[in-house]
């Protein structure tokens, strides 16, 4: 691959578990903490403040 090419890719494990990922700039380190903010619906009781 070269640099600016992307690829989808699936990997099986022999646990099974599946994991979340994201963009590493989503998370926000801040006092020793890692905070991942979740945009939600305006509409959405969950709505985070």
């Amino acid at each position: 691959m070269r640099s600016g090419m992307f690829v989808t890719a699936t990997f099986f494990g022999q646990n099974g578990k599946k994991y979340a990922t994201l963009p590493s700039r989503a998370v926000l380190h801040l006092h020793d903490r890692d905070w991942v903010f979740v945009p939600t619906d305006a509409e959405s009781s969950d709505e985070l403040r």
